[in-house]
């Protein structure tokens, strides 16, 4: 019944002051696509050398695909810039960022350290922001003068010679892998150091400290990004604890992340124990790159592309499986073609 006075909630509402539910026959259209592009194919794209009609055929069926709304390719911007600018040419630099811009919608993926951060947050915050995979950020590329993008390619070439130097002793630990040691035994020792590192990293944070140079190296850029959400000293000292109990490496990304390394240590300890040409030819500084990527791709994307190094890696540790993602790399253009095609109505 109704009252005289609006603010009397004393008595019972009348069922005519009720919303009632509007019915929209309106079918909502389906989410598109998430399609995780290889940064190869995307170069290939925007920098075509020889002409490939499997790759040509992909490219315009991924436009046409994008155009209709039927898939976004959203940019893991850091790995584009790195691997763009790394060639030392601003104009092939602008084209790759200006197709990236086109097919990702204005949508990006977030770097893998800020996925491992939103993950861990996820443990100590029940408004966990973990399945928020994607971040608009229209364009992912802001157009760059000629002097800015000249800046940044020669800066990336530094940087790429300075890393090559930071990465020769780790060239030379894996060198000497041990092939006695089997993949789960590899795997549980790379988790351990990297629990070592987290650990070491999150109590400097807790005290106010210098983060030191922890190993792996993204996990400095996990620390960053959870002081950026304003992590809390008792969130700190939580996460601490995920990390020492051992429940921090059950972190989907990170668990991938580990998987891969030691399939790749592994398939490199074998080959040189046994003087056959290895699977896998060493370590590269974009592998590193990849497998971040592939590390975020693999959960939150519905089509994967890799080189065939990595969908080797993949596939025998049947991640693909587990996720329940396909994988495709150079050697099935066709099927993905077809794959893309059968997106449209």
């Amino acid at each position: 019944r109704h009252t005289r006075y609006w603010r009397d909630w004393s008595s019972d509402v009348c069922s005519s002051d009720l919303a009632r539910p509007v019915h929209d026959p309106t079918p909502k259209p389906p989410r598109p696509t998430i399609f995780s592009l290889d940064q190869n194919f995307l170069s290939a794209f925007a920098i075509p050398r020889l002409f490939d009609r499997n790759l040509d055929e992909l490219r315009r069926a991924l436009t046409d695909a994008v155009k209709a709304g039927l898939v976004i390719c959203p940019a893991h911007v850091q790995e584009t810039i790195y691997e763009s600018c790394k060639l030392g040419d601003p104009d092939k630099a602008r084209r790759i960022f200006q197709l990236q811009n086109e097919l990702s919608g204005g949508w990006a993926f977030h770097p893998f350290h800020e996925a491992v951060a939103k993950e861990m947050l996820g443990q100590v915050r029940t408004e966990s922001a973990s399945s928020e995979h994607l971040k608009y950020c229209q364009p992912p590329f802001r157009a760059l003068s000629d002097t800015e993008l000249f800046g940044l390619c020669q800066r990336m070439h530094e940087q790429d010679c300075e890393a090559t130097k930071r990465a020769k002793p780790v060239l030379e630990r894996t060198a000497g892998l041990d092939a006695a040691k089997d993949y789960e035994e590899i795997l549980n020792e790379l988790e351990k150091e990297r629990e070592m590192g987290m650990s070491h990293a999150l109590k400097a944070m807790a005290l106010g400290c210098r983060v030191p140079n922890p190993k792996p190296d993204w996990v400095l850029g996990v620390c960053h990004a959870l002081m950026e959400s304003g992590l809390s000293p008792n969130e700190c000292e939580e996460l601490i604890a995920a990390v020492e109990s051992g429940t921090w490496r059950q972190i989907p990304c990170v668990k991938v992340n580990s998987q891969l390394f030691a399939k790749i240590e592994q398939q490199m300890a074998t080959s040189k124990h046994s003087g056959l040409a290895p699977k896998y030819g060493g370590w590269k500084l974009s592998d590193h790159a990849d497998i971040n990527r592939l590390s975020v791709s693999l959960l939150h994307a519905d089509i994967v592309t890799c080189d065939k190094a990595m969908s080797s890696i993949i596939g025998q540790t049947k991640l693909d499986q587990a996720w329940a993602k396909p994988v495709y790399s150079s050697t099935a253009l066709a099927e993905l073609v077809e794959q893309i095609k059968a997106k449209a109505p």
